[in-house]
């Protein structure tokens, strides 16, 4: 697996962790790869085990590997920093570049369709607020970048919306009968509502396709 943009990597360590199989990641920042190393060795050194974490330096838009590398190949609050589509497009065909035959690409980005996102910047609400620029995407955005990049059998969903309600601050306590009347009335409704209803609550959408 490659996490293309890690950040701090603790995704791609957990993954490490839970499935046992070698996971690389990427990053151009060396600050960034050092908080990943330094999550790693404490994981590691109380686990007292070894994970198979690899840690490279690069350019996610000139991926350091050959054609037909990775089983999977994602990441996560990457792709919505750059605003113009045909960057967008190129790291995307780029991580479909090392993606093996019948491998999965995997992008996890902002929902520019969630109802309070616009309230929460405006506001720069607590828990919301991030310190770089951002250009979300809708889910049919997200969808038809995708398919550009010559990806099948593409899949949508809404990331967790449930957490959505979350991100108040405690102190708001009037917020919490209504975020459990919100979440039993989601619970209730039919299949094609609800997903209707998730895209409009949830903060984050991810997109999978299979590579052909």
């Amino acid at each position: 697996m490659l996490e293309a943009g890690c950040g701090a990597g603790k995704l791609s360590i957990k993954l490490a962790k839970e499935t046992g199989c070698p996971v690389f990641l990427l990053d151009y920042s060396q600050d960034a790869l050092k908080s990943a190393k330094e999550i790693l060795q404490e994981l590691q050194k109380r686990d007292r085990k070894k994970y198979r974490v690899y840690f490279i330096q690069g350019d996610i838009k000139h991926l350091p590997f050959f054609d037909y590398a990775f089983e999977l190949v994602f990441n996560e609050g990457v792709i919505e920093h750059w605003r113009d589509d045909f960057d967008r497009r190129f790291v995307i065909n780029e991580m479909t570049r090392v993606a093996k035959k019948n491998g999965k690409v995997l992008i996890w980005v902002p929902n520019k369709k969630c109802i309070f996102r616009r309230f929460w910047k405006a506001t720069k609400w607590p828990g919301y607020l991030r310190g770089v620029e951002e250009y979300p995407f809708s889910p049919s955005e997200l969808k038809d970048a995708l398919e550009k990049s010559n990806l099948n059998g593409i899949t949508i969903e809404a990331v967790e919306p449930q957490k959505s309600f979350f991100i108040w601050p405690a102190f708001l306590k009037i917020f919490k009968p209504i975020e459990a009347i919100l979440l039993l009335v989601r619970a209730i409704l039919p299949n094609f509502i609800r997903r209707h209803v998730d895209f409009r609550l949830s903060r984050e959408i991810s997109g999978v396709g299979t590579k052909i």
